[in-house]
């Protein structure tokens, strides 16, 4: 069975004297010395934990353990040779990256991209990724806490949101927002329908929002049903009836100015009834086949390891607009916005001439010699 990307993260941590609390957030970076003129004990140790046997030599060696840290790449226990697993990372996949390191190194892990940008303009010479660059490593990622007790507590809150989903009372319902939200470190708590009225729902899930705003993702209205394909009306409960599962669910968020906001999200499934058993006490997502596999969402999971019901495109919709890319009070605009992009000059020189880079006061702090290793030298990093 593969390791969760955050597991291996937290292995390598721990492995290099970091600390990881509650399985999400780091208190303590791990720091090793890798290699001096060869590698050091504790680089042995931590090839030995990821998995990598002395099939290469000298720098190949180095080279394969670079790769196995910086894709989070801990092969099955018969696979821990590193001659093969170099030579599809170098050759197939053209990241040659891994074989540009000399042996004196430091391994850091478990740091934030801003200390990842200190060590940079530090000179500290190369940084590498922390993580890897695979999206599954990115969405259920660890997050590093700083400064004292009082606000490592108030990083948590900012970090362990809380999304609140309103609909009767399923405990599936929950469990799908829940399964898809964890990763993110995102609270989800059920509340009942206030009343029989839909119409009372909107009012409600705005105070809902205001009571819990200081550590709110959003509060949201779930609601779905079988219906005739291609359109709104509800299907009638037959043996092997084709059907749609439409999922609609209306998230309520602050917007930027304060307000709160709305917008409702829609995902549709195609299949049929299969009532040869009944209607599970009228519940019908065990009776529900997807069009295509003949079996049930929680069969197909089952056997797969993945689902993809018309709840998750909805959760899949919600999470790329509201916490994938949501802003996190700063804005970006080019450093001449009315200007067309001249790929004849060097970024630097755009640098030199910025109203606030070329500033001697923003000079001091070596933030354009940074700039200018990354323009030279490149620079690769997905630090949590």
């Amino acid at each position: 069975m593969a390791i969760p990307y955050r597991d291996r993260f937290a292995e390598i941590i721990a492995t290099a004297g970091g600390t990881v609390e509650d399985e999400r957030y780091v208190t303590r970076p791990g720091v090793i010395v890798m290699n001096v003129t060869e590698p050091t004990l504790e680089a042995e140790r931590l090839a030995d934990v990821i998995g990598l046997d002395h099939d290469l030599d000298g720098n190949a060696w180095v080279a394969a353990l670079d790769g196995r840290i910086t894709y989070l790449s801990f092969p099955a226990s018969d696979d821990r040779t590193g001659k093969e697993y170099l030579r599809a990372i170098v050759e197939d996949r053209g990241h040659t990256s891994v074989t540009a390191r000399g042996y004196a190194s430091v391994l850091f892990a478990g740091i934030s991209l801003e200390d990842s940008i200190e060590l940079i303009a530090g000179r500290a010479g190369r940084s590498a990724r922390l993580t890897s660059s695979d999206t599954n490593a990115q969405n259920d990622t660890l997050y590093c806490l700083h400064g004292t007790p009082e606000q490592r507590a108030a990083q948590r809150a900012f970090v362990e949101a809380v999304l609140a989903i309103i609909s009767e009372h399923s405990r599936r319902k929950l469990l799908e927002w829940h399964e898809m939200m964890h990763r993110y470190g995102i609270e989800v708590r059920g509340v009942p329908y206030p009343s029989q009225r839909w119409e009372d729902i909107p009012e409600d899930a705005e105070r809902r929002l205001r009571d819990a705003r200081g550590n709110a993702l959003g509060v949201l209205v779930d609601n779905s049903e079988l219906v005739v394909p291609g359109t709104e009306v509800a299907a009638a409960r037959d043996h092997l009836r084709l059907v749609e599962h439409l999922c609609r669910a209306t998230f309520y968020w602050f917007s930027a100015d304060g307000t709160i906001a709305r917008k409702t999200y829609e995902g549709r499934a195609r299949g049929y009834l299969d009532l040869r058993d009944g209607e599970a006490d009228g519940w019908w997502d065990d009776r529900f086949r997807m069009e295509g596999t003949g079996e049930t969402p929680s069969a197909w999971r089952e056997r797969t390891g993945s689902k993809v019901s018309a709840r998750d495109h909805v959760i899949a919709q919600i999470i790329a607009e509201h916490v994938q890319t949501r802003p996190r009070d700063f804005q970006f605009s080019g450093i001449v916005p009315g200007r067309p992009v001249d790929f004849r000059r060097l970024v630097l020189d755009d640098l030199e001439e910025h109203p606030f880079y070329a500033r001697e006061s923003v000079r001091r702090f070596g933030l354009l010699g940074m700039f200018r290793h990354v323009a030279n030298m490149g620079v690769h990093f997905r630090a949590p």
